[in-house]
């Protein structure tokens, strides 16, 4: 199965006296930096896929084979994968462009511009840009690395660098970056730097290049470069969009950066060399995991010859804020009912899904799953593994292990004999089936929502509050009912905090919490919870995860009136187990920093070669005993899971209103 881009795929496709591919360099849209997916690898003849790609220096990696009779190379499917990168001039420069622009609104797609490497030389790897017509430049690049752009006349020679100049990262997957650093003269200036994107959001310049993200932009005085961090921030909750099934996101695509200097159509660059590479900040950092799958190590296919390749870049300071897993899964087993899970387990036992499984038919799939505190430590200690099945037979299965440095969670804060007797004050809003006088059930918009407090599925006493409820309606506590007045927080307590998981098959949604006040100064506040204030990272149904703000982030002057938890843009319905709604004397404070701890690593797999070190027919079990975190599970809650990706985020709203 070949997949080039876009809507051009094909599947189960079959060359009688033809060649299978040819890569014809004839004045089309990034000619020279195409890429074609064989997902399977029946074209290549790659077991699990490989990439068919242009003859671009800066593309070539280890293990790419030149094939004369397809004008292309032959490359091993890789973790981080390809963004295209686009380039245009305003309206004006399109008409009229500037001479010597290196962006001309012109037929003839002659090489407008070239990309490098941060790092490199003159004589070092590159990529070249050609015109569309439109004033637009267009190329092909790696993603998760660093670039810099230089334009170019249609004589050849140094240009201006367009101003305004817009640019952005098109066909590229949730989560995929760039740092690109463009050139100007010396001493320029910028009157915006923005991120056109409903609403548009200005950058903020810093003053060092450590201080950059997708939100920042830095001139480099030395190079006279300035640098941009372009992060495509779809959440990847969906796993399919419109680009086929190689399930490529463009929710970033769109999101264009609008550039311009000082030195309007006069930006003629004062060219220090390449720019050196730069120290890619925290939260973009990734720590790789790679799987080989094949059928050894599957329960039910054990003589099976199919074969796959997993890599996966873990974020535990992610962008989000959540703990996120980002994947990259091939593999060539054959039709179109084929199904892909992330699961937790032993080698040698059936698991339990982390994830909704992935119907991807015969090809790859893309996506990011963000993990709890237990989900992280099972990753950290080697019991995940990648499985694909058909017809509900697994055919091949991979256990996913660190390629490198990688990270165990931090140890968590909550004390469990402080759930239910807790040795700290506390004043209750919720418990045990009840909220004591004069509390009494409240809702908004109630014909929306339905509220059971006397759940079975508990935390502590005998019952819990199972609250289902639309993207319209919210349900809690009152303290507004004829003749009552709003309650009296005491200055002894310091935070909020509650209990919360789903029921079973079910992955958290995005909640918020509303307070409406009595008095008080500001009349309304709106937060969100932060993953770090979540002890589980993430709400699912295994564990009853604690969330605390504090106070003090609340702004709580004045007396709660109602206090609502509400369906925070997630659709069409969300379901919650809620247990011991409290005020606490304890502080709110975030989860402690995680500490980079190395675990043990598959040094001998790398660039998806397969691993020869095996026990029993499977991968080495990479377990580590020390047992961090907290797993507080509910006695008779089913093994079998199926969590929704697509609701797998927390967010908490507070907001108090007069």
């Amino acid at each position: 199965m070949l997949f080039p881009g876009g809507a051009q795929f094909g599947h189960q496709c079959t060359f009688e006296n033809a060649t299978p591919f040819w890569l014809e360099y004839a004045a089309q849209d990034c000619e020279y930096g195409w890429n074609a997916l064989d997902a399977d690898g029946k074209i290549s003849g790659t077991p699990g896929g490989a990439w068919i790609q242009s003859n671009e220096t800066h593309f070539l990696r280890d293990g790419c084979v030149w094939k004369s009779e397809w004008n292309a190379y032959v490359c091993p499917t890789f973790a981080e994968g390809y963004a295209q990168i686009t380039f245009k001039g305003s309206s004006t420069q399109m008409a009229n462009p500037p001479t010597g622009s290196g962006i001309t609104k012109t037929g003839a797609r002659t090489i407008r511009g070239l990309i490098r490497p941060l790092g490199s030389t003159k004589t070092g790897p590159k990529g070249q840009m050609q015109g569309d017509g439109n004033g637009q430049l267009m190329h092909n690049v790696i993603s998760r690395r660093q670039y810099a752009v230089e334009f170019y006349s249609s004589a050849g020679l140094p240009a201006t660098t367009p101003s305004p100049l817009r640019m952005n990262i098109q066909s590229s997957n949730a989560g995929d970056w760039i740092i690109i650093a463009i050139p100007y003269p010396a001493g320029t200036t910028f009157s915006e730097v923005v991120d056109e994107f409903y609403p548009n959001v200005a950058r903020t310049q810093v003053s060092s290049i450590a201080d950059l993200t997708h939100l920042t932009y830095f001139f480099d005085t030395t190079s006279n470069h300035l640098h941009l961090l372009t992060y495509n921030s779809y959440d990847g909750s969906v796993p399919t969009d419109v680009f086929g099934q190689y399930k490529v996101s463009d929710g970033g695509g769109y999101k264009t950066t609008r550039i311009t200097a000082s030195c309007g159509s006069s930006c003629n660059p004062t060219l220090a060399g390449i720019p050196k590479t730069v120290t890619v900040p925290k939260p973009y950092q990734g720590e790789p995991y790679v799987a080989i799958l094949n059928g050894k190590q599957s329960l039910t296919n054990a003589n099976g010859t199919n074969f796959g390749k997993a890599f996966f870049f873990f974020h535990p300071n992610a962008v989000s804020g959540k703990k996120e897993l980002h994947y990259k899964i091939y593999h060539d087993v054959p039709g179109q009912k084929n199904v892909i899970s992330i699961k937790e387990g032993a080698p040698g036992v059936e698991g339990v899904t982390l994830s909704l499984p992935i119907p991807v038919g015969n090809t790859a799939a893309i996506g990011i799953l963000p993990l709890t505190r237990r989900e992280w430590e099972a990753l950290a200690s080697g019991s995940l593994y990648v499985s694909v099945a058909t017809g509900g037979k697994e055919v091949i299965r991979g256990r996913i292990v660190c390629n490198g440095a990688c990270t165990k969670p931090p140890k968590s804060a909550l004390k469990l004999g402080d759930v239910c007797k807790p040795t700290y004050g506390i004043q209750t809003i919720y418990s045990n089936d009840a909220f004591p006088k004069p509390i009494i059930p409240g809702s908004w918009d109630a014909t929306k929502s339905t509220s059971n407090y006397a759940n079975p599925d508990f935390l502590c006493g005998n019952s819990s509050w199972a609250l289902v409820f639309s993207t319209t309606s919210a349900s809690g506590a009152s303290w507004w009912s004829t003749g009552s007045t709003g309650l009296v927080i005491d200055s002894k307590y310091k935070s909020i905090e509650f209990f919360v998981k789903t029921p079973v098959g079910k992955r958290g949604p995005n909640i918020g919490l509303n307070i409406y006040k009595e008095g008080g100064s500001p009349s309304s506040t709106s937060i969100d919870v932060l993953p770090s204030e979540i002890d589980n990272f993430v709400i699912d149904d295994l564990t009853w995860a604690r969330v605390r703000v504090s106070l003090t982030r609340l702004a709580l002057s004045g007396k709660p009136r109602t206090i609502y938890i509400y369906n925070h843009w997630t659709s069409p319905t969300a379901s919650l187990l809620i247990d011991e709604f409290r005020f606490s004397t304890e502080e709110a404070a975030p989860i402690t920093e995680l500490a980079d701890i190395t675990i043990p690593q598959a040094s001998d797999i790398y660039a998806g070669q397969v691993s020869t070190q095996k026990v029993g027919g499977e991968f080495t079990d990479y377990a580590d005993d020390e047992s961090t975190g907290v797993s507080n599970t509910v006695a008779g809650v089913s093994s079998a899971r199926s969590i929704s990706a697509s609701v797998a985020v927390l967010f908490v709203a507070i907001a108090m209103f007069l």
